[in-house]
């Protein structure tokens, strides 16, 4: 069988067409339909990338062999993996290192492509990363977003609360109660120490949460504006009375610094503990 003859026959064996020869070896398609018809011969250097391509010996091609000696491609691999050198199913074609990738006649993979590809890996994995940093930064961000007192109260009043304004009348916290939940309850005193009548309110008491920026109301929830002239009590001289509040879910819901407000009385702070127990400032 002639040289064109076997280089047409193993060809089609591979399923390879004669563009994919002429990419792999950088070549033309032209160059490789010349070989294939006889027209001219291959170079030995072409002739060597050849017998790898198709797993054949060098010495089957020039020589005018029917089938190819399978014992002289199995020495010949095993010496080229013992020196150190690829084996014959790794085929770097051509001068700007064009691969491919095709499956051979044997079983064996022929990888081509490996210069170019590792460029598009290394591109997806920088892709990937980036990625897996903006997702990771997003959840994180979520979670700080969620975990901040604004998002734990039930209600959240934006604005800062004010100081609440001061008559004479003291105040003060006789005993407080806390729930899983976050509802309890306050006893409070208000006392008119003074030979004078004394006011408070018109406000319902209220009170604050110590976020980083300042005092926060966080009960009761705003009420409408009405034209209704809410009028303040009066607390007679030398006399104290005594108060429950009692407030919804979620009030006290985290540990932190409160404080609770009555317009004319002041206010007084407590502090709710990790385990939910309540301290009460003794100022």
């Amino acid at each position: 069988m002639k040289l064109h003859e076997k280089l047409y026959q193993l060809r089609k064996q591979k399923s390879l067409t004669q563009a994919e020869v002429a990419e792999i070896l950088d070549v033309s398609r032209q160059s490789v339909s010349n070989w294939e018809s006889g027209t001219i011969e291959p170079s030995m250097k072409r002739l060597k990338m050849l017998s790898q391509l198709y797993e054949v010996s060098l010495d089957y091609l020039v020589r005018e062999e029917e089938e190819p000696n399978t014992d002289e491609i199995e020495q010949r691999d095993f010496l080229s993996q013992s020196q150190g050198e690829e084996p014959v199913d790794k085929i770097e074609g051509g001068a700007n290192g064009v691969h491919n990738l095709h499956s051979g006649f044997y079983g064996r993979s022929v990888k081509v492509g490996v210069d170019a590809v590792k460029p598009k890996r290394m591109v997806c994995f920088v892709l990937l990363a980036v990625v897996i940093v903006l997702c990771v930064g997003a959840v994180m961000g979520l979670i700080w977003w969620s975990n901040q007192p604004s998002r734990q109260f039930y209600y959240w009043e934006e604005e800062l609360s004010m100081e609440p304004e001061f008559t004479g009348i003291s105040l003060t916290i006789t005993s407080a109660t806390r729930n899983k939940d976050g509802s309890g309850s306050l006893a409070y005193t208000l006392e008119n120490s003074s030979k004078e009548v004394k006011y408070w309110g018109p406000n319902k008491p209220w009170i604050d949460y110590a976020d980083d920026d300042g005092w926060h109301t966080v009960y009761p929830k705003e009420e409408v504006e009405t034209f209704e002239v809410k009028q303040a009590n009066s607390l007679d001289a030398n006399v104290s009375k005594n108060f429950v509040e009692a407030f919804p879910a979620n009030v006290l819901k985290l540990p932190g610094e409160y404080r609770f407000c009555v317009d004319g009385a002041g206010s007084v702070r407590f502090v709710v503990l990790d385990n939910g127990t309540i301290v009460v400032s003794d100022s």
